[in-house]
């Protein structure tokens, strides 16, 4: 049983690789290396966003993905990406984005 960020990451990466690998009997295998979350939220940001509080980013999410592609029972390499994503005014204010606490949505 997958549960929190697990079966969130889980639900995004099945739903978005779907359709190229439908008819096909290879798979991809994505590696979650690294997961790492920084600056968790304090209460003035999820109690009524005050917005006399500036900060270059509210949370930071150290990531590093892995994807093989797996042929014939052999594993190939394909991508590897390290990567920050901020939680960021900017992302908060952006249009479409709705700010929940304990959200993950901007993460997928």
């Amino acid at each position: 049983m997958t549960v929190g960020i697990e079966k969130a990451l889980t639900n995004f990466y099945s739903d978005y690789y779907k359709l190229p690998f439908k008819d096909s009997a290879d798979k991809l295998l994505i590696v979650l290396k690294t997961l790492w979350i920084d600056n968790f939220l304090s209460a003035d940001i999820t109690d009524g966003l005050r917005y006399d509080v500036t900060r270059e980013s509210y949370q930071n999410i150290h990531i590093k993905f892995e994807y093989y592609f797996e042929q014939s029972s052999f594993f190939y390499p394909v991508k590897r990406i390290d990567t920050v994503y901020q939680l960021t005014e900017d992302v908060i204010h952006s249009p479409g984005f709705k700010f929940k606490g304990n959200d993950l949505s901007f993460f997928t």
